[in-house]
Parts: structure tokens; C-alpha cells; sequence
């Protein structure tokens, strides 16, 4: 399954690496501020690592964000899965 956290500013997504994709693909995560109209990417981790953390600017803190996560390579790009939204 797929997870989103945060503690203090660092955002963290997490998901199962099974028998689907290649351990390699690297995965992006797409996080969103309405409020401040923003958005942060992190990308590189592999998917086969399981996790992604991002570090959300300190202006973000008491906010309500939005996550979003995909994987792909230098050939194909998966749809995006929203992860939810929580409050830093």
C-alpha cells in the first residue's frame, strides 16, 4: 500500500515494492500547498527502496498539503496516485 506522513517538515512517502515494475524506476513526489498556491518535488529515490522523503519550506508548517506520487523511466511515465493530504 501507499503511505504519506510528516514529522516537522520532512514529508515521507511510503509504498510496497512487489512484483509489479522495475526495481529501478525512479519515483517523483508531487507535494501541493492550495493555501500558498506552491509546490515541492522531490525525485530519485528507486522504487524498489520503498521511500521518498521531501523537506517541505518552513513557511509550509500549520498547513494543510496535498501528495502525489509516480514512478517511470527514460522510456514510460505510471499515472499519478494520489497519496491524501494532511497538516504540517
Amino acid at each position: 500500500g501507499l503511505g504519506f506522513t510528516a514529522v516537522g517538515t520532512n514529508l515521507t512517502a511510503t509504498w510496497t515494492f512487489g512484483d509489479y515494475g522495475d526495481g529501478t524506476d525512479k519515483i517523483t513526489l508531487v507535494v501541493y500547498c492550495p493555501e500558498l498556491k506552491k509546490t515541492v518535488v522531490a525525485t530519485g529515490a528507486l522504487r524498489s527502496s520503498g521511500t521518498i522523503v521531501l523537506s517541505a519550506p518552513a513557511a509550509w508548517v500549520t498547513k494543510e498539503v496535498h501528495a502525489y506520487i509516480y514512478s517511470g523511466n527514460e522510456e514510460t511515465k505510471s499515472t499519478s496516485q494520489y497519496l491524501g493530504s494532511l497538516t504540517i
